[in-house]
């Protein structure tokens, strides 16, 4: 990999902090890598977000979307929820597939809250979710530089996300266009989620600034 990768004129990621990674762990020249961040279509996401969610939603809910991995902390989410004080009052979406489907609805079960928890599977138009949710969720492991999470927050969503590696820190500003907690951290998950939870003002304020700040993130 080291000869693959010095071999190029540029080598370009998508994150800061993994162009720091890359150039210390393969012994890269740090002026041969470029970051050029996943561009987002703004204006799309934020048009078909007005979009009626495919089934209907019985109250307040919090909203997740990924692969069904070990990466995704899925685990960690649901601990947290099951920790929260919310749990009873709100519905905890997770949308998406993936081979770790059978062992989280187990883990559900075993927290007391598989029915507190849907899994609806791959959803074509997540953003709708995103918009209607009271608080968007990122639990990830690691990243690289995550659509979905710069996605909720074109939507305007009120995030909370994990500070991993890589990604998450670079899109949001911790308590000024989102909230940011440590990656493998159920305890402080769940006192997040409670804290944004109790504060409708706190939500609408990480929302609005959020919007904002994707601006900077459009493929325009």
């Amino acid at each position: 990999m080291r000869r693959a990768y010095r071999a190029a004129d540029c080598l370009l990621v998508n994150s800061d902090g993994l162009a720091r990674d890359m150039a210390e762990i393969l012994e890269l020249d740090p002026r041969s890598i470029r970051t050029i961040r996943n561009p987002i279509d703004v204006e799309a996401i934020r048009r078909a977000s007005l979009d009626v969610l495919p089934e209907a939603m019985e109250g307040p809910f919090l909203f997740t979307a990924g692969r069904l991995v070990h990466q995704k902390g899925f685990d960690v989410l649901l601990r947290a929820f099951a920790s929260s004080a919310f749990r009873g009052s709100y519905r905890l979406v997770i949308a998406g597939e993936g081979p770790d489907l059978g062992a989280l609805q187990a883990l559900a079960t075993e927290l007391g809250i598989a029915e507190r928890v849907l899994f609806p599977g791959f959803q074509k138009n997540p953003w709708a979710w995103m918009r209607q949710c009271d608080l968007y969720l990122l639990s990830s492991r690691w990243e690289g530089c995550p659509n979905a999470l710069a996605e909720a927050l074109a939507c305007g969503a009120p995030v909370l996300a994990t500070d991993c590696r890589f990604g998450p820190p670079e899109l949001i500003r911790h308590a000024r266009d989102g909230w940011l907690v440590p990656p493998e951290d159920p305890a402080a998950l769940g006192q997040a989620i409670d804290l944004l939870l109790a504060s409708e003002q706190l939500r609408e304020r990480l929302g609005t600034a959020a919007a904002s700040r994707m601006e900077e993130f459009d493929r325009r």
